[in-house]
């Protein structure tokens, strides 16, 4: 019901939170989608854990649209059915822990809080919306938040949450966790020295996944130094995890002593590496003190390392200087790295050009910045993906831009040749710097991340994290009990091919297209300088290719990635189909009167 072309600060912006129907019955079924025209991105869409979503559905509630603007700061209260919006000037200016301790004191100790901190606020294009220790962080939806002048959401729900079919339901989620036991979920990332920092961290690293420096390159020399061991074994008090999920994957913990001493909680590969490695920091608590910052500001860590890593890059190149920024800017130099953080959140000084994301403060700065623009659709990447081909082609396509979570490669990592085999019917599928029928499995994978999404389940329960984990009959056979009305696989899957045309063509409307799914200039001509994978780069001619085939199997125009009428109403989208008609022809119109126009 949106267009494309509405100002993602326009009142008319609607901002959603949508939870799927296995949260809250199903063991750490917990997850939540936000959506809305996105300020950095086109299409704007965080996924995040913890336990709002399960307390939303216990107050009978799976979606809220918010729409319009408030006159002065406020936050939305829920308890069951009694919704107020409340006056919310004495929170307006505080952090994001800061706002949720006042709001729980305020309403109830056991509501549950999504809030902004002074990023989303000051509408930094980046800025995210918190949940407790999870974080809604990428496509910049605390801005969103933040311009509707809507600081928080409180919830408290009371009711039961039951499946339709109960005894049935049991079944089938005991074959679940059984699924888990075998596959190793519960050994790895609940595992002694666990979670997504825990299991992912020189795993990366070795293969040269891990966002070092602006992406200059993928192997971190000094990654020992920031080994998850060394936390695990220093800090950590107690592991805590999603609403009733029995991997518990984070944990609180404490820096005793020191300039950076406290108590936090969470930690995620996503959140340290990108301001560590991405910004030359190989200071373990100084790293984590810029994680937190992160977190209080409620600022994207992925976006927020990205740009950081742009700045310093710039300033090595002598693009911009200390009279620019305020101050000199190095890599490692945790100092001013703070503060240029603190900068970017309050939108102070330069700090202000680098709110606006790195495509837009690339333009604003001028002067060849263009040329270290590492966005795809506007968005930052996380992580370079020169030796891992799958990978790429998997998130440079997604629909919101550089993007694990709403398609991967994992295959080409994780099985054998035997494996991807067994599983694809091709062994290349395993080899990381094949190119060969890598599309099949990026289609299978996004479709997987679409159920995953949909029933509110965490990906790393799904074949999105082992192929060895909930299959579509699996999710079938749950969404089934839970609900007491059939599903299919197969239709499962057409719901999850309905998703990602409808996004496809949302962002098509507003301009994307096949241009606009390649990686950034780097990936293709910049080879890696160190590492295991030294001297690989990207090959545009091969990817190329990779990309003919994928919109063959997906049904899309080859030259423009837009996808086929015929497609979309076999998918049953037949308002979609005639809104994006519509939307070509009068571009098309546009461009021919662009070409007759004398002036």
């Amino acid at each position: 019901n949106l267009e494309p072309s509405v100002d993602a600060y326009s009142p008319d912006n609607l901002l959603i939170f949508g939870v799927g129907p296995l949260v809250g019955i199903f063991p750490g079924a917990a997850r939540l989608n936000v959506t809305a025209k996105s300020p950095l991105t086109v299409l704007g869409d965080s996924n995040a854990g913890g336990e709002w979503s399960p307390e939303l559905r216990k107050a009978g509630i799976d979606y809220i649209v918010i729409c319009g603007r408030s006159d002065e700061p406020v936050y939305l209260r829920i308890y069951d059915e009694d919704v107020q919006i409340k006056n919310a000037r004495h929170l307006w200016g505080l952090e994001t822990w800061e706002s949720e301790q006042i709001l729980k004191e305020d309403n109830d100790p056991k509501a549950k809080v999504a809030s902004i901190g002074p990023a989303g606020e000051n509408l930094v294009r980046f800025a995210s919306i918190k949940f407790g220790h999870r974080t809604a962080g990428r496509c910049g939806l605390g801005a969103v938040m933040g311009s509707k002048l809507l600081k928080a959401i409180v919830v408290r729900g009371t009711s039961r949450l039951q499946p339709a079919n109960p005894e049935a339901f049991i079944e089938a989620t005991k074959q679940a966790l059984q699924r888990f036991e075998s596959s190793g979920l519960k050994s790895g990332l609940g595992g002694p020295i666990g979670g997504t920092y825990g299991r992912l961290w020189f795993r990366h690293n070795n293969a040269s996944m891990m966002f070092t420096k602006h992406m200059r390159t993928g192997f971190w020399e000094e990654a020992a130094k920031l080994d998850p061991a060394i936390f695990f074994g220093r800090y950590k008090i107690k592991r805590i995890g999603c609403w009733g999920c029995p991997i518990r994957c984070t944990c609180y913990y404490e820096i005793g002593e020191g300039k950076y001493r406290g108590s936090f909680t969470k930690i995620e590969y996503g959140e340290i590496a990108p301001l560590s490695a991405g910004v030359g920091i190989s200071d373990l608590d100084a790293a984590l003190k810029l994680v937190q910052m992160a977190d209080r500001f409620g600022m994207d860590t992925k976006s927020l390392g990205c740009v950081v890593g742009f700045a310093i890059e710039l300033y090595e190149e002598g693009i911009i200087n200390e009279q620019d920024i305020g101050f000199p800017l190095h890599w490692g130099d945790e100092e001013n790295i703070s503060k240029l953080i603190e900068t970017i959140a309050f939108r102070q000084g330069f700090g202000s050009v680098l709110a606006e994301g790195e495509h837009r403060a690339a333009k604003i700065i001028g002067r060849g910045a263009e040329k270290y623009d590492l966005t795809v659709k506007y968005m930052e990447p996380h992580e370079p993906l020169r030796a891992q081909v799958g990978n790429a082609l998997a998130q440079y396509l997604s629909t919101r831009g550089p993007d694990h979570l709403r398609g991967a490669c994992h295959a080409e990592r994780d099985l054998s040749p035997s494996e991807a085999k067994k599983f694809f019917g091709h062994e290349s599928i395993a080899d990381p710097l094949s190119y060969e029928n890598k599309a099949l499995a990026v289609v299978f994978f996004e479709h997987i991340a679409a159920l995953a999404d949909m029933l509110g389940l965490c990906k790393f329960f799904t074949q999105w994290g082992s192929m060895y984990r909930l299959d579509v009959k699996m999710m079938a056979n749950l969404l089934t009990t839970a609900r007491g009305i059939e599903y299919k696989d197969a239709e499962l899957l057409m719901a999850a091919e309905r998703v990602i045309n409808t996004e496809r063509a949302f962002i098509v409307k507003a301009g994307i297209r096949r241009c606009h799914d390649y990686p950034p200039r780097r990936e293709f001509e910049e080879p890696f300088p160190n590492g295991p994978f030294k001297g690989v780069k990207l090959d545009r001619k091969k990817y190329d290719q990779m990309l003919d085939e994928y919109y063959k199997l997906r049904g899309w125009d080859p030259s423009s990635g837009v996808p086929n009428n015929s497609k979309l109403l076999e998918l049953s989208l037949d308002d979609i189909a005639a809104s994006l008609a519509s939307c070509l022809q009068v571009s098309q119109q546009g461009r021919e009167a662009e070409d007759t126009n004398p002036d």
